[in-house]
């Protein structure tokens, strides 16, 4: 049985780039003026601190990632980034 948290914390590094790369819509939402910064400003924060959040709990346990650790990795990514992406809706 793989270990879990080595897995979460590569996870957690792509949470938090994910998380900053919502900058993004936040300034073209706060350049053209629209309504909606706070909802980009607070999807951002949610995505970020759930990716500090989950870095700390994981960060004693890094090792190098093996073949079967890559499948789980995936697919996390495949259905967690997608749930953050959603927060703005």
């Amino acid at each position: 049985m793989t270990n879990l948290l080595p897995v979460v914390h590569v996870f957690a590094a792509l949470t938090i780039v994910f998380g900053a790369s919502m900058a993004i819509p936040l300034a073209v939402s706060a350049v053209l003026g629209d309504d909606r910064v706070a909802v980009f400003a607070t999807s951002a924060a949610i995505t970020a601190g759930a990716g500090v959040l989950l870095w700390l709990v994981s960060r004693a346990h890094r090792r190098e990632l093996q073949a079967r650790d890559a499948f789980l990795l995936v697919s996390l990514a495949w259905a967690g980034l997608p749930a953050f992406a959603t927060l703005p809706l």
